[in-house]
């Protein structure tokens, strides 16, 4: 049985957060591969595939196999399956996770905006005459987006409750 957590620390954020980085588990995960057949997948330097893998390796997503042969593949781990196939808990728990930041990062925005000096224009509504709209803009962009993820998680967790009553039989 796969274990059901994955420790994702800011080191592994960081390493997903390369395009490149995650082409290259994507093409791991069809099969395993040698540097020069990565770097071909790739179309890119062997150089700098191997700067990436080396990153990657580094963060446990993949690993190299050396049979002894002239060959060293590479393959991902079983914390690189569980990234790229995660379970529906693991996708809650990274949904969970980012409400907060969402919902942070809005609030500071908002914080931001509504703390700069305000120009007197003579104005009634001095709020819209602020020199920094994308600030406003913003933190209610990252306010909405953390709502919107929270809803998103009551409904999949309402359809998955659902769905698991109407999978075991009523022994009443």
């Amino acid at each position: 049985m796969l274990p059901q957590n994955i420790l994702l620390n800011r080191e592994t954020l960081e390493v997903l957060a390369s395009e490149q980085r995650v082409q290259i588990m994507k093409h791991l995960d069809e099969k395993r591969m040698t540097l020069t057949e990565l770097s071909q997948e790739m179309q890119c330097a062997k150089s700098t595939v191997h700067h990436h893998v080396e990153k990657l390796m580094a963060s446990g997503l993949i690993t190299d196999i050396d049979e002894g042969h002239r060959w060293i593949y590479l393959e991902l781990t079983l914390k690189g399956r569980m990234i790229l196939h995660p379970s529906e808990k693991t996708r809650i728990v990274l949904l969970l996770t980012s409400i907060p930041i969402t919902f942070s990062g809005g609030i500071v925005l908002l914080t931001l905006y509504l703390n700069q000096p305000v120009p007197h224009t003579g104005d009634v509504s001095p709020l819209w005459n602020l020199s920094d709209l994308s600030l406003l803009v913003g933190g209610i962009g990252l306010l909405g987006s953390s709502i919107l993820l929270a809803t998103y998680i009551i409904f999949r967790r309402i359809a998955f409750l659902k769905s698991s009553t109407e999978k075991t039989p009523n022994t009443d």
